[in-house]
């Protein structure tokens, strides 16, 4: 027997098909939202972070009171949702706090990423790091879904936060087969911070009674001229591979002397360009057998006539100052306590 069709069946089919089609392109538009909205959280996560690492360079290089327009200044050149980021109070808010920052507990086994106190800025107590934190929010984010689900919201705010700290550095690829005496720079910054500029008045080699650095292989094995000479940068003729890379706490060779012909080589180095160089500071005694590396530090030259070569005295450099920086060739760290010069910023969370 067949089947007699109604005519309302065939209604009934097509209202089933719309209700699909309808629930399918809603479907549709809330993984779009969902998307954009993981996007978006992206996006305020990387400002956060590119943010808190800004404030905390600017502080490394300009002291305390800086971060927040160091923060500010980085922030500006990214988007999020599409738009542009400013710290306005309308498009985006960011509030950057100046603090320190506390290391997880070895070995621990909760709460692993450390904890941040706000202090305005400033030195920080023993076991401590210099820190920055960002609070990046993204105002005003449209929700396509709005329409769709009664009592949804129009848009939404996303925040994200990172912390980054000012630490010390493991080890680096020196730039200098020379190392300072940590007294040098005790006389200088009795804190134990970088001073961004500080002038090294005198680097002398040679023991007259104010020797302050001695020569180094940057390794244990004994050097000459040659040595020196070809630990210099690779800009300046000096070794482009093998260069040995200098870890804290690591043994080094140190010798005393007036090497002239690696002085002149230096000289000439500073006359064609090459103005920045990473030194270790190192345990020196009187410049013979071995030292232990202390910490690093970066010396610009700007003159070759702060190079003294030639002559029976006075064979050194003068008048160096420091570079508070956090692009060393070939560093590398973690939370260590690293304090005489050179450090870098890290995002701790």
């Amino acid at each position: 027997m067949k089947r007699q069709r109604r005519n309302g069946e065939r209604g009934f089919a097509l209202a089933m098909m719309a209700l699909g089609l309808l629930t399918f392109f809603a479907m549709i538009v809330i993984a779009v939202d969902v998307g954009r909205f993981s996007h978006t959280a992206s996006e305020m996560q990387a400002i956060a972070d590119l943010a808190a690492l800004s404030g905390a360079k600017s502080v490394l290089v300009r002291g305390a009171g800086t971060a927040q327009s160091g923060a500010d200044t980085a922030a500006r050149r990214n988007t999020f949702d599409g738009r542009t980021f400013i710290d306005d109070g309308t498009v985006g808010t960011l509030p950057v706090d100046e603090g320190c920052y506390t290391p997880p507990a070895a070995g621990c086994s909760t709460d692993c990423q450390g904890s941040f106190t706000p202090t305005g800025g400033g030195a920080c107590p023993q076991g401590q790091f210099e820190a920055v934190r960002a609070t990046a929010t993204g105002n005003a984010v449209q929700v396509i879904t709005a329409g769709l689900i009664p009592g949804s919201p129009q848009q939404l705010n996303f925040t994200r936060r990172a912390i980054a700290a000012i630490v010390g550095i493991n080890a680096v690829a020196a730039t200098l087969p020379v190392a300072l005496c940590p007294q040098l720079l005790a006389q200088l910054q009795p804190g134990q911070t970088c001073l961004q500029d500080a002038t090294l008045k005198q680097l002398a080699f040679v023991p007259e009674g104010g020797q302050n650095s001695c020569y180094t292989s940057l390794s244990t094995a004994p050097a000459n001229a040659t040595t020196f000479r070809d630990l210099l940068p690779p800009e300046c003729n000096g070794l482009s591979t093998g260069r040995p890379v200098v870890s804290l706490g690591e043994n080094i060779s140190l010798q005393n002397g007036g090497d002239s012909s690696f002085l002149m080589a230096l000289k000439n180095c500073v006359a064609n360009g090459f103005k920045n160089y990473v030194v270790p500071v190192v345990q020196c005694g009187n410049c013979t057998g071995t030292g232990t590396v202390l910490d690093y530090v970066t010396l610009h030259i700007d003159q070759p006539s702060q190079v003294v070569a030639t002559g029976n005295t006075n064979h050194g450099i003068y008048n160096a100052t420091q570079v508070c920086n956090n692009q060393l060739p070939g560093s590398s760290g973690t939370v260590n306590s690293g304090n005489y010069a050179s450090r870098q910023v890290i995002l701790v969370q």
